[in-house]
Parts: C-alpha cells; structure tokens; sequence
C-alpha cells in the first residue's frame, strides 16, 4: 500500500488519472470522470455479482455468499437513491 501512493502521489504531479485515484476532484470535470467511473465500476460489479449468484445455482448450490453480497449491494442503491433524491 504504501508503494502504491508513493506512486500516487508522485504521479499525480503529471498525470491527470493519478490525481483522480489520489482523490483530487478539484473541478467539474473531475467530479463528473470520477461520478462516471463510478457508475461504470457499479454496473460491472452488479454483472458480476449476479453471474456469480446464478452460476452457483446452476450448480446446484444455494448460491451463498452471493446472495447476501447482491442484497447488500440492492439496499444500498436503494437506500442512496432515497438519500439522495431527497437531498437535492
């Protein structure tokens, strides 16, 4: 961990990704790539959380743990959407 910010923080001087992954969000367009990387990292997980979940019941088993992962991920969108859409 600590080569990988090392890494960070000495590349983020020059390239514009390194500073995203360090967390420097400084403008719009920042936020925005980042809001977008987000949302895309979200759509692969859920795929994959649910290849998992219906590859273990094809096999046969009860599909634990995957099951509580794809309901933990479900409630916190859910949970987000409500926060957030009250929010503003």
């Amino acid at each position: 961990m600590a080569a990988y910010v090392l890494i960070l923080v000495l590349a983020s001087r020059r390239s514009e990704s390194a500073a995203l992954l360090r967390g420097q969000t400084t403008d719009e367009r920042r936020r925005a790539i980042n809001q977008r990387a987000s949302a895309f990292t979200l759509n692969v997980l859920v795929l994959v959380l649910l290849a998992g979940f219906v590859t273990e019941l094809i096999r046969g088993h009860s599909g634990h743990p995957w099951d509580v992962l794809c309901g933990a991920g479900g409630v916190t969108y859910i949970l987000a959407t409500i926060y957030f859409s009250r929010r503003g």
